[in-house]
């Protein structure tokens, strides 16, 4: 059940990353990137009720790539300067 939760924020994190792409939209990737934040976040300390805890290093390490390419576009999109004089 909680790794569900994972990959369903992972996949919800993953198309407003696609939308933003595809709308050039600020809010969408922003959106994506703080849903990375707190997917990367929580994978780092899991506890199952009544066992133990663990960590996913791996999939912290996925989130932390696509925290890097939504930081990295969201970067492009605000210094684009063609868009700023030509619209």
């Amino acid at each position: 059940m909680l790794e569900s939760v994972f990959i369903f924020m992972g996949a919800i994190a993953f198309v407003l990353f696609v939308l933003g792409i595809g709308e050039q939209s600020k809010v969408y990737t922003a959106m994506s990137m703080i849903l990375w934040v707190i997917v990367m976040i929580n994978a780092l300390y899991i506890q199952v009720p009544a066992d133990t805890s663990y960590a996913e290093y791996g999939f912290s390490a996925f989130c932390l790539a696509f925290i890097f390419a939504n930081l990295v576009y969201l970067i492009a999109m605000q210094f684009d300067w063609r868009r700023r004089f030509f619209e």
